[in-house]
């Protein structure tokens, strides 16, 4: 091994792609992290986003979007990373996690050519509660990946439970027309982030907020999507 290559490795050490701890330089992932089969194939439903042999597409509960992509399914050490990230102000987290969403935009959309990277607004108690939305987070640090406008184009106008207390159903009801477009989006590709898709409704909500505003299409992209195996449909 070259000097400069020991020096590099001693002060800047290879970490854990998943959980950032210090890792041997021929590998990705820690031992923990490796065991778990977190991360979702490339070749996912774009519907749902669930691989092949897992795809939910058929539920009659599920939603069907025309693009939608994620990059892992949110349990072990990934659930936890993102609840430190939306609820216990690991910021920081941002970045790593739109890094990992932008190497999936990347091989899963290579044919879209964006105009916009926008995100699933927060209401006002939320953000006055949270401090940040998380979401809007994920959306700059990808939108400065890809050299894109990042716009705050949609709004969310009205108070309603928090999804994850809800079933399928009730979340529908929660949503509806809570959520409106007051951005310029006509004939516009947008990129839309969220952090979690557990039934799809917050970005069903989202994606047609923008189409009644003339958006010509939109492109989902989360960290992760629940896990296939809790009764969410």
């Amino acid at each position: 091994m070259k000097l400069s290559k020991f020096v590099s490795r001693f002060f800047f050490p290879k970490k854990c792609s998943v959980c950032g701890q210090i890792v041997e330089i021929t590998k990705e992932r820690c031992s923990c992290c490796g065991s778990e089969q977190v991360i979702l194939s490339n070749n996912s439903c774009v519907h749902c986003g669930y691989e092949a042999a897992k795809c939910v597409c058929e539920s009659e509960n599920s939603n069907h979007f025309s693009h939608v992509a994620a990059v892992y399914i949110y349990s072990g050490i990934i659930r936890q990373q993102i609840c430190a990230f939306k609820f216990e102000n690991e910021r920081q987290l941002a970045k790593k996690f739109a890094y990992d969403m932008s190497e999936r935009i990347a091989a899963v959309f290579s044919q879209a050519e964006f105009d916009l990277v926008s995100f699933v607004p927060s209401s006002k108690e939320t953000l006055r509660q949270r401090g940040y939305n998380q979401s809007e987070l994920l959306a700059k640090e990808i939108a400065n990946n890809f050299f894109l406008p990042c716009c705050d184009v949609l709004k969310k106008i009205k108070e309603t439970s928090y999804q994850h207390t809800l079933n399928a159903q009730q979340r529908k009801v929660n949503l509806k027309g809570s959520i409106i477009c007051d951005g310029d989006v006509k004939d516009k590709t947008v990129l839309l982030c969220d952090d979690i898709k557990t039934t799809g409704v917050t970005l069903n909500e989202c994606v047609n907020a923008l189409t009644d505003m003339g958006a010509k299409d939109v492109y989902c992209i989360c960290i992760a999507l629940s896990d296939y195996k809790e009764d969410i449909f």
